[in-house]
Protein backbone atom coordinates (compact mmCIF):
# COMPACT_ATOMS: atom_id res chain seq x y z
CA UNK A 1 0.00 0.00 0.00
CA UNK A 2 1.44 3.66 -0.37
CA UNK A 3 -0.30 4.92 2.15
CA UNK A 4 -1.93 3.73 5.90
CA UNK A 5 -2.59 -0.07 7.00
CA UNK A 6 -4.41 -2.83 5.78
CA UNK A 7 -5.69 -5.37 8.20
CA UNK A 8 -7.80 -8.72 6.29
CA UNK A 9 -9.46 -10.88 8.57
CA UNK A 10 -10.81 -14.28 7.76
CA UNK A 11 -13.68 -16.42 9.50
CA UNK A 12 -12.89 -20.07 10.61
CA UNK A 13 -10.16 -21.56 8.98
CA UNK A 14 -10.52 -25.95 9.56
CA UNK A 15 -7.50 -27.42 8.44
CA UNK A 16 -8.92 -31.22 9.84
CA UNK A 17 -11.48 -32.30 8.31
CA UNK A 18 -15.41 -32.55 9.85
CA UNK A 19 -16.93 -36.06 10.25
CA UNK A 20 -18.83 -36.39 7.13
CA UNK A 21 -15.59 -35.44 5.13
CA UNK A 22 -13.03 -37.51 6.14
CA UNK A 23 -10.96 -38.80 3.50
CA UNK A 24 -12.48 -36.23 1.28
CA UNK A 25 -11.47 -33.11 3.13
CA UNK A 26 -8.93 -30.63 4.00
CA UNK A 27 -6.26 -32.31 4.66
CA UNK A 28 -7.06 -35.52 2.27
CA UNK A 29 -7.41 -32.73 -0.47
CA UNK A 30 -3.94 -31.34 1.02
CA UNK A 31 -1.91 -33.81 1.01
CA UNK A 32 -3.08 -36.83 -1.68
CA UNK A 33 -4.00 -34.33 -4.24
CA UNK A 34 -1.45 -31.21 -3.30
CA UNK A 35 -4.23 -28.54 -3.35
CA UNK A 36 -3.13 -26.05 -1.41
CA UNK A 37 -6.17 -24.55 0.87
CA UNK A 38 -4.77 -21.25 0.83
CA UNK A 39 -3.98 -21.55 -3.17
CA UNK A 40 -6.18 -19.39 -4.71
CA UNK A 41 -6.12 -16.34 -1.77
CA UNK A 42 -2.52 -16.04 -2.65
CA UNK A 43 -2.11 -12.41 -4.11
CA UNK A 44 -5.42 -11.09 -2.26
CA UNK A 45 -4.03 -12.25 1.39
CA UNK A 46 -0.34 -10.58 0.28
CA UNK A 47 -2.25 -6.94 -0.01
CA UNK A 48 -2.10 -6.72 3.66
CA UNK A 49 0.07 -5.14 6.74
CA UNK A 50 -1.77 -7.52 8.72
CA UNK A 51 -3.80 -11.03 8.09
CA UNK A 52 -5.49 -12.80 11.26
CA UNK A 53 -8.37 -15.57 11.34
CA UNK A 54 -9.72 -18.22 13.65
CA UNK A 55 -7.68 -21.54 13.90
CA UNK A 56 -10.48 -23.97 14.55
CA UNK A 57 -8.80 -27.05 14.61
CA UNK A 58 -6.01 -28.58 16.65
CA UNK A 59 -2.48 -29.11 14.74
CA UNK A 60 -1.18 -32.55 16.41
CA UNK A 61 -0.14 -35.76 15.81
CA UNK A 62 -1.73 -36.18 19.49
CA UNK A 63 -5.48 -36.58 20.99
CA UNK A 64 -7.49 -38.18 23.31
CA UNK A 65 -9.77 -40.17 21.09
CA UNK A 66 -10.17 -43.39 19.19
CA UNK A 67 -12.18 -43.94 15.41
CA UNK A 68 -13.53 -41.28 14.20
CA UNK A 69 -13.67 -38.67 16.50
CA UNK A 70 -9.55 -39.14 16.81
CA UNK A 71 -8.84 -37.83 13.04
CA UNK A 72 -11.81 -34.95 12.91
CA UNK A 73 -11.45 -31.68 13.06
CA UNK A 74 -7.12 -32.47 13.37
CA UNK A 75 -4.68 -31.38 11.37
CA UNK A 76 -0.75 -32.67 11.34
CA UNK A 77 1.88 -29.59 12.92
CA UNK A 78 2.88 -29.56 9.65
CA UNK A 79 0.03 -28.10 8.48
CA UNK A 80 0.86 -24.62 10.43
CA UNK A 81 3.30 -23.92 7.78
CA UNK A 82 0.64 -23.44 5.40
CA UNK A 83 -0.45 -20.68 7.62
CA UNK A 84 2.70 -18.90 7.38
CA UNK A 85 3.11 -19.48 3.67
CA UNK A 86 -0.41 -17.97 3.57
CA UNK A 87 0.98 -14.87 5.00
CA UNK A 88 -0.96 -15.06 8.33
CA UNK A 89 0.29 -12.67 10.97
CA UNK A 90 -1.54 -13.97 13.77
CA UNK A 91 -4.87 -16.51 14.60
CA UNK A 92 -6.99 -17.03 17.22
CA UNK A 93 -6.70 -20.15 19.20
CA UNK A 94 -10.13 -19.09 21.38
CA UNK A 95 -13.06 -21.26 20.36
CA UNK A 96 -15.28 -24.01 21.34
CA UNK A 97 -12.87 -27.11 19.10
CA UNK A 98 -9.79 -25.82 20.48
CA UNK A 99 -10.23 -28.41 23.08
CA UNK A 100 -11.17 -30.92 20.95
CA UNK A 101 -8.37 -33.31 21.27
CA UNK A 102 -7.37 -32.69 25.26
CA UNK A 103 -4.81 -30.15 26.46
CA UNK A 104 -2.07 -31.78 24.93
CA UNK A 105 -2.97 -31.15 21.97
CA UNK A 106 -3.71 -28.13 22.70
CA UNK A 107 -0.21 -27.44 23.85
CA UNK A 108 1.39 -28.97 20.30
CA UNK A 109 -1.17 -26.95 18.39
CA UNK A 110 0.36 -23.69 19.91
CA UNK A 111 3.87 -25.03 19.52
CA UNK A 112 3.11 -25.37 15.66
CA UNK A 113 2.44 -21.80 15.53
CA UNK A 114 5.10 -20.73 17.42
CA UNK A 115 7.90 -23.19 15.14
CA UNK A 116 6.18 -21.71 11.96
CA UNK A 117 6.46 -17.93 13.50
CA UNK A 118 2.85 -17.32 13.23
CA UNK A 119 1.63 -15.64 16.48
CA UNK A 120 -1.84 -16.49 18.16
CA UNK A 121 -4.21 -14.65 20.94
CA UNK A 122 -6.83 -16.18 22.94
CA UNK A 123 -5.04 -18.09 25.47
CA UNK A 124 -5.07 -15.23 28.33
CA UNK A 125 -6.72 -11.81 28.78
CA UNK A 126 -3.39 -10.19 27.99
CA UNK A 127 -3.06 -8.14 24.90
CA UNK A 128 -0.72 -9.99 21.67
CA UNK A 129 1.38 -6.67 20.64
CA UNK A 130 2.65 -6.39 16.86
CA UNK A 131 4.64 -3.59 15.46
CA UNK A 132 3.93 -2.79 12.04
CA UNK A 133 5.81 -0.55 9.24
CA UNK A 134 4.09 1.87 7.33
CA UNK A 135 4.75 4.00 4.47
CA UNK A 136 2.52 6.89 5.26
CA UNK A 137 3.93 7.44 8.75
CA UNK A 138 7.47 7.78 10.41
CA UNK A 139 6.88 5.55 13.33
CA UNK A 140 6.02 2.49 14.08
CA UNK A 141 2.09 1.44 14.50
CA UNK A 142 0.96 -0.88 17.58
CA UNK A 143 -1.10 -3.10 16.64
CA UNK A 144 -3.07 -5.15 20.01
CA UNK A 145 -4.64 -8.36 19.08
CA UNK A 146 -6.89 -9.81 21.93
CA UNK A 147 -8.85 -13.04 21.41
CA UNK A 148 -12.06 -14.86 23.42
CA UNK A 149 -14.23 -17.63 23.48
CA UNK A 150 -18.24 -16.84 24.32
CA UNK A 151 -18.75 -20.55 23.33
CA UNK A 152 -17.84 -23.47 25.95
CA UNK A 153 -15.99 -26.17 24.81
CA UNK A 154 -17.76 -29.63 24.39
CA UNK A 155 -14.89 -31.46 25.84
CA UNK A 156 -14.37 -32.33 30.26
CA UNK A 157 -11.51 -30.34 29.46
CA UNK A 158 -10.22 -27.53 31.05
CA UNK A 159 -10.47 -24.84 28.84
CA UNK A 160 -6.93 -23.77 28.16
CA UNK A 161 -8.02 -20.64 26.33
CA UNK A 162 -9.94 -17.37 27.27
CA UNK A 163 -13.54 -18.42 28.16
CA UNK A 164 -16.61 -15.67 28.70
CA UNK A 165 -19.09 -17.21 30.41
CA UNK A 166 -20.38 -14.67 33.11
CA UNK A 167 -20.50 -10.86 33.29
CA UNK A 168 -17.21 -11.05 35.33
CA UNK A 169 -15.36 -12.86 32.27
CA UNK A 170 -16.65 -9.80 29.88
CA UNK A 171 -15.22 -7.39 32.52
CA UNK A 172 -12.38 -8.35 32.66
CA UNK A 173 -12.03 -8.88 28.62
CA UNK A 174 -13.03 -4.96 28.19
CA UNK A 175 -10.02 -4.25 31.27
CA UNK A 176 -7.94 -6.02 28.74
CA UNK A 177 -9.31 -3.79 25.83
CA UNK A 178 -8.80 -0.79 27.92
CA UNK A 179 -5.57 -1.62 28.70
CA UNK A 180 -4.19 -2.51 25.17
CA UNK A 181 -5.41 0.18 24.18
CA UNK A 182 -3.13 2.39 26.73
CA UNK A 183 -0.25 0.69 24.95
CA UNK A 184 -1.16 0.20 21.42
CA UNK A 185 -2.84 2.30 18.15
CA UNK A 186 -5.16 -0.02 17.44
CA UNK A 187 -6.64 -3.03 19.39
CA UNK A 188 -7.85 -5.71 17.50
CA UNK A 189 -10.72 -7.62 19.20
CA UNK A 190 -11.41 -11.51 18.11
CA UNK A 191 -14.31 -12.72 19.25
CA UNK A 192 -15.87 -16.50 18.83
CA UNK A 193 -19.63 -16.10 19.62
CA UNK A 194 -23.22 -15.81 17.98
CA UNK A 195 -25.77 -18.91 17.09
CA UNK A 196 -24.96 -21.38 14.07
CA UNK A 197 -26.05 -20.79 10.74
CA UNK A 198 -28.18 -17.83 11.50
CA UNK A 199 -27.47 -14.85 9.23
CA UNK A 200 -27.95 -11.91 11.26
CA UNK A 201 -26.08 -11.20 15.17
CA UNK A 202 -27.97 -12.07 18.32
CA UNK A 203 -29.20 -9.21 21.04
CA UNK A 204 -25.78 -10.48 23.20
CA UNK A 205 -23.32 -10.07 20.44
CA UNK A 206 -24.60 -6.52 19.57
CA UNK A 207 -24.78 -6.07 23.69
CA UNK A 208 -20.99 -7.20 23.89
CA UNK A 209 -19.87 -5.31 20.41
CA UNK A 210 -20.93 -2.06 22.16
CA UNK A 211 -19.40 -2.69 25.28
CA UNK A 212 -16.23 -4.07 23.49
CA UNK A 213 -15.87 -0.77 21.59
CA UNK A 214 -16.83 1.75 24.65
CA UNK A 215 -13.52 -0.09 25.98
CA UNK A 216 -11.50 1.02 23.02
CA UNK A 217 -11.93 -1.71 20.67
CA UNK A 218 -11.11 -0.34 17.56
CA UNK A 219 -12.16 -3.04 15.29
CA UNK A 220 -14.11 -6.15 15.63
CA UNK A 221 -13.75 -9.65 13.57
CA UNK A 222 -16.40 -12.37 14.85
CA UNK A 223 -17.12 -16.44 14.17
CA UNK A 224 -18.12 -19.24 15.36
CA UNK A 225 -21.52 -19.39 12.77
CA UNK A 226 -20.08 -20.67 9.94
CA UNK A 227 -22.18 -18.12 7.69
CA UNK A 228 -21.84 -14.09 7.25
CA UNK A 229 -23.59 -12.54 9.74
CA UNK A 230 -22.75 -8.74 8.65
CA UNK A 231 -20.39 -5.33 8.95
CA UNK A 232 -22.09 -2.28 11.13
CA UNK A 233 -19.93 0.61 12.16
CA UNK A 234 -19.75 1.41 16.25
CA UNK A 235 -19.00 4.87 16.11
CA UNK A 236 -16.29 4.87 14.33
CA UNK A 237 -15.11 1.13 14.61
CA UNK A 238 -15.59 -1.68 12.23
CA UNK A 239 -17.51 -5.05 13.62
CA UNK A 240 -17.80 -7.99 11.31
CA UNK A 241 -20.44 -9.85 13.87
CA UNK A 242 -19.22 -13.13 11.81
CA UNK A 243 -16.88 -14.10 8.76
CA UNK A 244 -18.35 -17.09 8.39
CA UNK A 245 -16.01 -20.33 6.89
CA UNK A 246 -12.78 -19.46 5.17
CA UNK A 247 -11.00 -23.20 4.76
CA UNK A 248 -13.73 -25.51 5.57
CA UNK A 249 -14.84 -28.90 4.24
CA UNK A 250 -18.57 -28.48 5.57
CA UNK A 251 -20.68 -29.47 2.21
CA UNK A 252 -24.01 -27.13 2.64
CA UNK A 253 -23.75 -24.64 -0.64
CA UNK A 254 -24.73 -21.90 2.11
CA UNK A 255 -21.98 -22.51 3.92
CA UNK A 256 -19.50 -21.96 1.49
CA UNK A 257 -20.30 -18.26 1.00
CA UNK A 258 -19.27 -15.96 3.15
CA UNK A 259 -16.74 -13.00 3.43
CA UNK A 260 -12.67 -11.49 4.56
CA UNK A 261 -13.06 -8.21 6.34
CA UNK A 262 -10.74 -5.70 4.48
CA UNK A 263 -9.99 -2.85 6.63
CA UNK A 264 -8.02 0.22 5.62
CA UNK A 265 -6.29 2.50 8.09
CA UNK A 266 -5.13 5.80 7.17
CA UNK A 267 -2.30 7.93 8.71
CA UNK A 268 -4.98 9.66 11.35
CA UNK A 269 -6.19 5.98 12.15
CA UNK A 270 -9.57 6.44 10.87
CA UNK A 271 -11.39 3.62 9.70
CA UNK A 272 -12.60 2.44 6.11
CA UNK A 273 -14.04 -0.96 6.27
CA UNK A 274 -16.00 -3.44 3.79
CA UNK A 275 -16.57 -7.22 3.45
CA UNK A 276 -15.59 -9.23 0.38
CA UNK A 277 -17.83 -11.75 -0.87
CA UNK A 278 -15.54 -15.29 -0.68
CA UNK A 279 -16.94 -19.02 -2.37
CA UNK A 280 -15.53 -21.93 -1.38
CA UNK A 281 -14.89 -24.59 -4.06
CA UNK A 282 -15.10 -28.23 -4.11
CA UNK A 283 -12.06 -28.92 -3.58
CA UNK A 284 -12.32 -26.90 0.01
CA UNK A 285 -10.66 -23.52 -1.16
CA UNK A 286 -12.14 -20.04 -0.73
CA UNK A 287 -11.45 -17.62 -3.43
CA UNK A 288 -13.06 -14.10 -3.86
CA UNK A 289 -16.46 -13.87 -5.87
CA UNK A 290 -16.86 -10.82 -8.23
CA UNK A 291 -20.27 -11.78 -8.57
CA UNK A 292 -22.59 -8.89 -8.51
CA UNK A 293 -25.07 -12.04 -6.69
CA UNK A 294 -22.37 -12.32 -4.06
CA UNK A 295 -22.21 -8.65 -3.75
CA UNK A 296 -26.29 -8.38 -3.05
CA UNK A 297 -25.85 -10.94 -0.45
CA UNK A 298 -23.50 -9.31 1.53
CA UNK A 299 -25.28 -6.21 1.25
CA UNK A 300 -28.33 -8.09 2.08
CA UNK A 301 -27.16 -9.27 5.39
CA UNK A 302 -26.15 -5.67 6.22
CA UNK A 303 -28.86 -4.20 5.80
CA UNK A 304 -30.45 -7.02 8.39
CA UNK A 305 -27.88 -6.51 10.85
CA UNK A 306 -28.40 -2.87 10.57
CA UNK A 307 -31.98 -3.17 11.16
CA UNK A 308 -31.41 -5.58 14.34
CA UNK A 309 -28.99 -2.60 15.56
CA UNK A 310 -31.40 0.08 15.28
CA UNK A 311 -33.59 -1.61 17.49
CA UNK A 312 -36.16 -3.25 14.79
CA UNK A 313 -37.34 -7.12 14.29
CA UNK A 314 -35.34 -8.51 17.58
CA UNK A 315 -39.03 -10.61 18.47
CA UNK A 316 -38.21 -12.54 14.74
CA UNK A 317 -34.61 -13.30 16.16
CA UNK A 318 -35.90 -17.10 17.51
CA UNK A 319 -37.37 -17.93 14.92
CA UNK A 320 -34.43 -17.11 12.53
CA UNK A 321 -32.33 -19.21 15.12
CA UNK A 322 -35.32 -22.39 14.71
CA UNK A 323 -35.54 -22.15 11.41
CA UNK A 324 -31.50 -21.82 10.66
CA UNK A 325 -31.21 -25.10 13.31
CA UNK A 326 -33.75 -27.13 11.24
CA UNK A 327 -32.49 -26.66 7.98
CA UNK A 328 -28.83 -27.83 9.22
CA UNK A 329 -29.86 -30.77 11.04
CA UNK A 330 -31.94 -31.54 7.86
CA UNK A 331 -29.14 -31.08 5.67
CA UNK A 332 -26.93 -32.86 7.65
CA UNK A 333 -28.86 -35.92 7.68
CA UNK A 334 -29.10 -35.67 3.88
CA UNK A 335 -25.57 -35.89 4.07
CA UNK A 336 -24.99 -38.76 5.82
CA UNK A 337 -27.53 -40.76 4.08
CA UNK A 338 -26.38 -39.79 0.74
CA UNK A 339 -22.93 -39.06 0.70
CA UNK A 340 -20.89 -42.52 1.33
CA UNK A 341 -17.14 -40.43 0.50
CA UNK A 342 -14.27 -42.62 0.49
CA UNK A 343 -15.40 -44.29 3.82
CA UNK A 344 -18.29 -45.61 4.50
CA UNK A 345 -17.16 -47.11 8.08
CA UNK A 346 -16.94 -43.79 9.16
CA UNK A 347 -20.68 -43.56 8.82
CA UNK A 348 -21.74 -46.30 10.78
CA UNK A 349 -19.43 -45.38 13.32
CA UNK A 350 -21.19 -41.87 13.49
CA UNK A 351 -24.46 -43.99 13.27
CA UNK A 352 -24.15 -46.02 16.29
CA UNK A 353 -22.84 -42.99 18.38
CA UNK A 354 -26.00 -40.45 17.47
CA UNK A 355 -27.87 -44.44 18.25
CA UNK A 356 -26.34 -44.43 21.80
CA UNK A 357 -27.12 -40.61 22.42
CA UNK A 358 -30.51 -40.80 21.57
CA UNK A 359 -30.88 -44.14 23.93
CA UNK A 360 -29.20 -42.11 26.98
CA UNK A 361 -31.44 -39.51 26.22
CA UNK A 362 -34.91 -41.28 26.59
CA UNK A 363 -33.64 -43.45 29.35
CA UNK A 364 -33.17 -39.93 31.03
CA UNK A 365 -36.49 -39.11 30.01
CA UNK A 366 -38.29 -42.05 31.37
CA UNK A 367 -36.36 -42.44 34.34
Amino acid sequence: MSEGLRILGVGDIMLGEHPLSLDRGVITTWIRRKLNPFGLMTDFLAESEILIGNLECALSSKTEFSGYRARTLRAPPRAAALLREAGFSAVSVANNHAMDHGPEAFQCTTRALQQEGITFCGTHHDPILLPVETQSTSRQIIVALIGASFRSNETEYEPLYTLIETPKDFRLLCQSVEEAKSEADIVIVQCHWGDEFVTAPNPHQIEAARGLVTSGADVIIGHHPHVYQGLQMFHSSPVFFSLGNFVSDMMQTYLRRSAVAVVEVDSELRYQARAEPIRIDSHHRPSISHTLLDREFISAIDRVSSTLIGGGRESLYPQWLKRARMKYKRDLVLDYIFSLGENPSVRIEIGMESIRKIATRLSKTFT
